[in-house]
Parts: C-alpha cells; sequence; structure tokens
C-alpha cells in the first residue's frame, strides 16, 4: 500500500504552474483530498514510528505541519503558496527550538530529509558549542561513523565568521564550533512518494541520525 497517489505529485506539480488562489480555490477540493489528508495521515503515522523508539516524543500532526501558504508580508516572491508539503516533528512542536527533531519535504522535484538543530536560539548555541568543545572525540565519533557518512555525507550548518573569545582554541581543533546550526541532509526521487516502504525509508534516516540528535539534545542546556 503507499501512502500518496499520483495525484499528490501531480497537483504540487500544477501549482507550481498555477500559483494563484484563483486556481488553489478552483481546486481545494483535490487539495484536500489528494495533498492534504494523505499527508495529515502519513505524519500521523510517522509520530507513531518514531514514538516507539523515543516515548518522550510528544508532537501532533496539527503541530508539526507546516501550512501550504506561504508568508508574502516581506518577500518579493508574492505567489501565495508552497509548492511542496512538509513537516517538522520535534518534541513539543514545529515552533521548539530548544530540541532537535526531524524535517521531510515532499515537492514534484525531490524528497528531502533534514536532521538536527536549524538556528538554535542563543543560549542553547553556546551549550551545543561548548558541549561540542568538552567532548570533541564524542562528537566526531558520531559525525565520522561509517552509517553517518554513507548516509549523509557530511555535518551541514552555515558558520559564524568569529567564534567567542573562549572557544577559539577548541575552534582550532573541530571547526564545527563555528556553526549556527547542526544538521544532516539527503534527498530522495519523488517517485519514493509512491512506494509502500516510504515510512521505512524515512526511519532509516532518522536511526542513523539519531546519535547526532541524541548528542546535541544531551548539550542543549543553557550555559
Amino acid at each position: 500500500m503507499s501512502y500518496f497517489t499520483q495525484d499528490f505529485i501531480d497537483f504540487l506539480a500544477e501549482l507550481k504552474q498555477n500559483n494563484s488562489k484563483t486556481w488553489f480555490d478552483e481546486n481545494r477540493k483535490r487539495y484536500e483530498t489528494s495533498v492534504k489528508q494523505p499527508f495529515q495521515d502519513f505524519v500521523q503515522l510517522m509520530i507513531a514510528r518514531i514514538q516507539e523508539v523515543n516515548p518522550e516524543l510528544y508532537t501532533t500532526p496539527k503541530e508539526s505541519i507546516f501550512r501550504i501558504n506561504r508568508d508574502i508580508r516581506f518577500s518579493k516572491d508574492k505567489t501565495p503558496y508552497k509548492t511542496n508539503r512538509s513537516a517538522l516533528i520535534i518534541d513539543g512542536g514545529k515552533k521548539m527550538k530548544s530540541k532537535p527533531g526531524i524535517h521531510f519535504s515532499f515537492s514534484p522535484d525531490v524528497v528531502h530529509f533534514h536532521a538536527g538543530v536549524f538556528m538554535p536560539e542563543k543560549d542553547m548555541l553556546a551549550a551545543i558549542r561548548h558541549g561540542i568543545a568538552a567532548n570533541p572525540k564524542g562528537f566526531r565519533d558520531v559525525i565520522e561513523s561509517s552509517d553517518f557518512v554513507n548516509r549523509f555525507g557530511e555535518l551541514r550548518g552555515e558558520q559564524m565568521k568569529r567564534v567567542p573569545a573562549d572557544l577559539k582554541e577548541a575552534h582550532s581543533k573541530e571547526p564545527h564550533i563555528a556553526n549556527k546550526s547542526f544538521y544532516v541532509m539527503t534527498e530522495m526521487p519523488p517517485e519514493v512518494l509512491l512506494t509502500a516502504d516510504l515510512p521505512d525509508k524515512i526511519m532509516h534516516n532518522y536511526h542513523v541520525s539519531r546519535p547526532l540528535m541524541q548528542f546535541l539534545e544531551g548539550v542543549m542546556q543553557p550555559a
């Protein structure tokens, strides 16, 4: 059994070519049937699958799924809708920045998977950096494991140009201390959306990224 139909992909592809409220309103029932409800059901399934591994996770599809409407208030691009469906599964919901989580995005072109921490708040970022400085070997063991490298390649995250003075020595030994975010990313072709083992593929990524998330969560305490 697949969790999405071809119309899930087709709708988003057509929305990309007809990104207007008029077109969306004309196709709203199709959106509800082929896109919104299946994605909500899939997110619910993934929450349940992750809770089997991490019973402490608490969130809901509503707290996890990003709106399809774009925030155009400060954007030059005034197209009203996103052309993907995405969710952030994290304890406490998608607004939570004090814990790591997983994010996946489904579009007509690509399926993206991310895991880790993106732009944590100042005190949490400091805690991560000092946590890495205090245990550089443990950090390297995570990001240099064969499973991690084979699946994700490398740890990602934009870096600051200057690190705090008290971390300069640690930074000279571990460049990732300059990161503003700490996450991994991988992508799959959109055809996987039509396969029965899509949840297993997401869970495989989750399992491989979990040591990173456990390391980050272990050090993400205010300094």
